[in-house]
């Protein structure tokens, strides 16, 4: 049949021609092409302040704390490298305003590209990708679209629930109302030519719950809806044909990283930078909130504050019972308004079937979350199952709970109380090399009193005043998280009564056997696999050392306790070079402080404490 005369009978059936406009340019431009991604690299200002380490006290000092915290990288790694952005440009400026119609191009969207590559007769029954608010969509919808267009493939896209295109080798066609799509909409003569059965129609959900219109959720075509986790947006559908489901994952931190470069506006000097990495930290990888500036971001900040607020202690008792089990249905787990939220979403597999996860978003909302709920209340998530048994690449939020869960401890006074919620610690000491084994200095009863929390942003700033219990704002991996300043107790001090409570001092030689400090806030699973950083006697001997503090004769009411800690639940004692000379240049700020580090543990673990060989000989002064 001629091109004119199923032009015509489209027409006829109420479809209208698209011979200008941005589709119009799109079906040019993509149809029968292969796709030309274009790649833009990251500004010099943004890459800058990371390229070395800077000193401490220096300016770029905070865009390089936060770089590590959020992008990582191992020591070895001369300064922090930051992505390219690939992506696709495209005339959607209208569509994509935020980017002006550019696409970032990553591997989730090449994933899915391929699942729609190799469209078979298991996928006749269509595919629902699943992904939450604020993570892509959209975008990937458009890329899709793009990516069909090239290889030629009729395709329908929807604009909206009334709103429909129809690309083909003919051109581009729009209809409103989804009644023309109707399978006897036209003479079955053409419509095997313009119409097939299991013609793909992608269907981006609004967000106000609408299920997908029925002439297209019939099985004629193949729908493949993008939505967010809940079932109103497709449980008639999903019972009826059992599409294969698929997860739509938020972009990780580089991705975000890479993202920003395209973004409509986005500032490119340093300042922007330091923004969005503190964005990342704080709201997690939603990318929507995290590409947020100005005004905007600091309403995500008040928005989730009220998210927090408004909950509570049942609620988060309930919020903590759905996270346990969520795995398909997410609906009154995630806040439907917010770009951001308590938890983040994470694509996980098992037997071959795709879930989202519910995640803690970062740990400055686990933060928020032990400044609200008391520690019964936090200690509720722990039967999430990325805490119980974290998957590859999500013990984040194991990580922050124990973390936070262990300030929560350490600084309210409430070890060794007897209270309804304590339960068995171990105190062991443990003696670097050539250290003197005095036993005793620092004890566990120096945390049974209540102290004030400070939130710091350079660890170069912590109070030197007693009672107070300062907890690092931005923090690496392998970093301590806190340091507290305490007033030792006099010689003979009544020994705490509280069951479970030991004191056993060490030696070198049992070292294998022993951890510095232990609690019991969440049950033991397997430790991962170490990271494999080498230090060799070349890279020990970079650290300066402070030498031996000076004699001092001092009256034992003037003695304090600089007390730094690292939470690691899976009992490694792990701390990068830049850490070591931070714990370093602060003890040369006072030597008449007595120094100690604890390592705060699961309880029963060997713990791994290779890294004590290149502590500063004072750090664990006994």
């Amino acid at each position: 049949m001629a091109d004119d005369s199923v032009v015509q009978t489209l027409l006829d059936s109420g479809w209208i021609q698209e011979t200008s406009g941005s589709h119009h340019l799109a079906w040019k431009q993509f149809w029968g092409r292969p796709l030309k991604p274009a790649i833009r690299q990251p500004w010099e200002s943004w890459v800058a302040p990371i390229k070395s380490r800077p000193e401490p006290d220096s300016d770029d000092a905070e865009a390089w704390r936060l770089a590590r915290a959020v992008l990582g990288e191992e020591d070895d790694v001369e300064g922090i490298p930051l992505p390219d952005c690939r992506y696709l440009k495209t005339p959607w400026v209208d569509e994509l305003k935020q980017t002006q119609g550019r696409i970032m191009i990553t591997r989730q969207c090449e994933r899915f590209d391929g699942v729609l590559n190799d469209f078979t007769q298991s996928y006749d029954s269509g595919i629902l990708i699943e992904g939450q608010r604020g993570v892509g969509k959209t975008y990937l919808a458009w890329y899709l679209l793009a990516a069909q267009l090239s290889q030629c493939r009729t395709i329908i896209f929807a604009l909206s629930s009334d709103a429909y295109l129809l690309f083909g080798s003919i051109g581009v066609f729009r209809c409103h109302g989804s009644l023309k799509l109707r399978s006897d909409s036209m003479p079955s003569s053409i419509r095997e030519i313009i119409l097939p059965e299991f013609t793909q129609v992608i269907y981006d959900t609004n967000p106000h719950p609408r299920q997908p219109p029925y002439e297209i959720s019939t099985g004629y075509y193949s729908l493949v809806q993008l939505c967010r986790p809940d079932p109103r947006y497709f449980h008639a559908w999903e019972r009826n044909l059992s599409p294969t489901i698929l997860m739509l994952d938020a972009l990780t931190p580089p991705d975000i990283v890479a993202g920003a470069y395209i973004q409509t506006g986005y500032p490119n000097r340093k300042e922007g930078f330091v923004g969005l990495l503190q964005s990342i930290h704080d709201f997690g990888s939603f990318s929507r909130a995290c590409f947020t500036v100005g005004t905007d971001r600091e309403t995500l900040y008040t928005a989730l504050d009220e998210r927090l607020s408004a909950l509570s202690s049942d609620d988060v008792e309930h919020l903590a019972q759905r996270a346990s089990v969520a795995g398909l249905n997410h609906s009154g787990l995630l806040c439907p308004e917010n770009d951001c939220d308590i938890f983040l979403l994470r694509r996980d597999e098992k037997d071959g079937v795709e879930y989202l996860r519910p995640t803690l978003a970062s740990r400055y909302v686990v933060g928020k979350m032990r400044e609200r709920f008391s520690f019964l209340d936090l200690y509720s998530f722990r039967d999430m199952r990325v805490i119980r048994k974290p998957p590859d690449g999500l013990l984040g939020s194991r990580l922050w709970l124990f973390e936070h869960l262990s300030h929560a401890l350490l600084s309210s006074g409430s070890l060794g109380g007897g209270t309804e919620s304590s339960r068995p610690y171990v105190w062991e000491q443990v003696f670097p090399p050539h250290a003197k084994r005095t036993k005793g200095a620092l004890a566990l009863e120096h945390f049974s009193r209540s102290q004030v929390l400070h939130i710091i942003d350079d660890e170069l700033s912590i109070s030197l005043e007693p009672g107070t219990y300062n907890i690092r704002r931005v923090v690496s991996d392998l970093a301590f998280h806190a340091a507290t300043y305490v007033v030792p107790y006099p010689r003979k001090r009544t020994k705490a009564q509280s069951p479970g409570i030991e004191h056993r001092p060490i030696t070198r030689a049992s070292l294998k056997d022993s951890g510095t400090a232990s609690t019991a806030a969440i049950d033991q699973t397997r430790r991962p696999t170490r990271s494999s950083r080498t230090r060799d006697k070349a890279v020990r001997a970079t650290v300066p050392s402070t030498g031996p503090p000076p004699k001092k004769t001092r009256l034992k009411a003037e003695r304090r306790f600089a007390v730094f800690m690292q939470m690691n639940p899976h009992g490694v004692l792990s701390l990068r070079d830049e850490e070591i000379l931070r714990l370093d240049a602060f003890m040369a700020r006072d030597t008449t402080v007595e120094y100690f580090f604890v390592l705060v543990s699961l309880l029963g673990l060997d713990c791994d404490l290779t890294d004590l060989d290149v502590l500063p000989l004072s750090i664990l002064s006994p």
